[in-house]
């Protein structure tokens, strides 16, 4: 018998007033992302608030074989837990991939990456990272850190980040 390891915390961390910093991978890295593939994601994942009041998306980037994104759960007691938000993301851009390229297997992995954003500077890193993933073969974590160390006193660093 296969029995998986459950990696989540409780429940209800889920579904309370924080930032969640979720990856969640095509399956066997297949690069599905790209050009129209890529605007179909984009739009699934604009339209998420609009179907999860109480939740927004702070920060994504689309890569080809990948989705980073940083979700906010606004209300202090949501009736959607993220992993509602995540399962209707992955199902409504596989449902319209299927419609529209002819896709018949399954174009995600089992599972996704998440964390709790605990503070500010943490969220401020996360966004940094997802910004520069693009780009993460020349990506320093010390820049990250010296950019936060070198803000003006008083300035949330979270506040000078442009979310897209």
């Amino acid at each position: 018998m296969n029995f998986r390891k459950h990696l989540r915390l409780s429940p209800e961390i889920y579904r309370q007033n924080r930032f969640f910093f979720v990856t969640s991978v095509s399956r066997m890295r297949q690069p599905l992302f790209v050009g129209e593939n890529r605007m179909i994601a984009r739009r699934t994942l604009n339209a998420l608030p609009d179907r999860f009041p109480g939740w927004s998306v702070d920060t994504s980037e689309i890569m080809p074989n990948h989705i980073h994104l940083i979700l906010e759960c606004a209300e202090e007691r949501s009736r959607f837990g993220l992993g509602d938000v995540i399962g209707t993301l992955k199902s409504l851009i596989y449902r319209e991939l299927r419609h529209r390229s002819g896709i018949k297997e399954t174009i995600w992995q089992r599972n996704y990456y998440e964390r709790v954003i605990r503070d500010e500077f943490e969220l401020y890193a996360v966004r940094e990272y997802i910004r520069r993933n693009p780009d993460k073969e020349r990506f320093d974590w010390n820049d990250v850190v010296r950019s936060y160390s070198e803000s003006e006193a008083g300035t949330s660093p979270a506040a000078t980040i442009d979310a897209p």
